[in-house]
């Protein structure tokens, strides 16, 4: 006699196995933000060169974040919002102050080359040194004003993806409360369940009732 296809534990059954819960890696989705927030850094430090606008990589570093985060770590919560924010705005800081020291390079190269100045700075040197000179007014005026703009950038590039957390976390919560009182009913029925997953030979077998020996139904 042919066996039976083994019929396979209701328990593997669920509603959620077809929009399965993904879960959230956190550290790899910090490690994204802060990777993907650095093509924003680059963007600033190069503009800056140039001399084009540079705060506007604000912008660009924190939307690179926010995919970043959500690339590595399979999905954006607030927690994520918050960690590319953060990570763009350290990112902007790090690139703006590069400029400053890239400045203050500059500068003494070019006294050094004048004779002016018998001594020249290498970037390593005016990386440490280049917060000092934010102390003459004249010089701070223009270098904080940049770096405000860039950070009033990069807060206005988040608000679209922190409106979407929040819609999406308003939705959820309507859809539970919305959810049909019948679907908490019918797990509390495992044999009709079981005759759901049952082959169709079975289940005919099933509703037949069975004769007793004078063959009386």
């Amino acid at each position: 006699m042919k066996k039976s296809k083994e019929i396979e534990p209701l328990s593997q059954y669920t509603e959620s196995s077809d929009t399965a819960v993904v879960p959230e890696n956190r550290l790899a989705g910090t490690v994204g933000a802060l990777l993907f927030s650095l093509a924003g850094g680059i963007v600033y430090f190069l503009l800056y060169q140039v001399g084009y606008i540079a705060a506007i990589s604000g912008l660009i570093g924190v939307i690179c974040a926010f995919k970043g985060y959500e690339v590595f770590a399979k999905k954006l919560s607030k927690f994520g919002c918050i960690i590319s924010v953060v990570m763009a705005l350290l990112v902007i800081i790090l690139a703006w102050y590069c400029c400053l020291a890239k400045d203050v390079y500059s500068a003494y190269q070019s006294w050094f080359a004048d004779g002016e100045i018998d001594f020249t700075l290498t970037f390593a040197e005016s990386l440490r040194n280049a917060y000092r000179f934010l102390s003459e007014p004249e010089i701070s005026k223009s270098y904080v004003t940049d770096l405000i703009i860039g950070i009033l950038l990069c807060a206005l590039g988040a608000v679209r993806p922190i409106i979407n957390i929040v819609k999406g976390n308003k939705n959820k919560v309507a859809e539970d409360k919305n959810e049909p009182a019948f679907q908490a009913e019918k797990y509390n029925a495992p044999e009709e369940k079981s005759n759901a997953y049952m082959p169709q030979s079975m289940r005919a077998a099933s509703s037949e009732k069975p004769q007793d020996k004078n063959g009386d139904m």
